[in-house]
């Protein structure tokens, strides 16, 4: 029986064409991913402020001590000396200085934000915080 070299393997024309149906599907499959790796980055430091504020309210009426914070750009300090309680990559914050007083209460109930061009608001009540979109 004869067998022929050129029935060994693909041709250099198939694996071109096998190529670019992989090139062709990373490059509609690679940018949807990055956009949700980027969305949940997002969303878990906006859920990680949401609970830092809660734990500011539990420590003013735990303590019964006013709390003070201020919101400067992407970072937010707590107390009279100002110190950085958090560091933030995704979501700025206009200078603006917040009291959690003893009884839980907040000096202003919304805390307006943005992530990436759009307007969050934070919704303090005595019970929970919630964010929201600004639309």
């Amino acid at each position: 029986m004869y067998h022929s070299e050129r029935n060994a393997g693909f041709t250099l024309i198939e694996l071109l064409i096998v190529m670019v149906i992989m090139a062709s599907a990373m490059a509609i499959v690679a940018p949807l991913t990055m956009q949700q790796v980027h969305s949940a980055q997002q969303r878990a430091e906006r859920e990680q402020i949401r609970m830092f504020m809660q734990q500011v309210q539990y420590d003013a009426f735990f303590q019964q001590s006013t709390q003070l914070l201020w919101f400067e750009g992407r970072q937010i300090l707590r107390g009279n000396d100002k110190v950085a309680a958090m560091q933030l990559d995704f979501v700025s914050f206009s200078n603006k200085t917040l009291t959690v007083f003893p009884s839980g209460a907040f000096s202003e109930p919304v805390v307006s934000a943005a992530v990436d061009e759009v307007t969050w608001h934070l919704e303090l009540s005595d019970e929970k915080a919630v964010w929201s979109h600004a639309d």
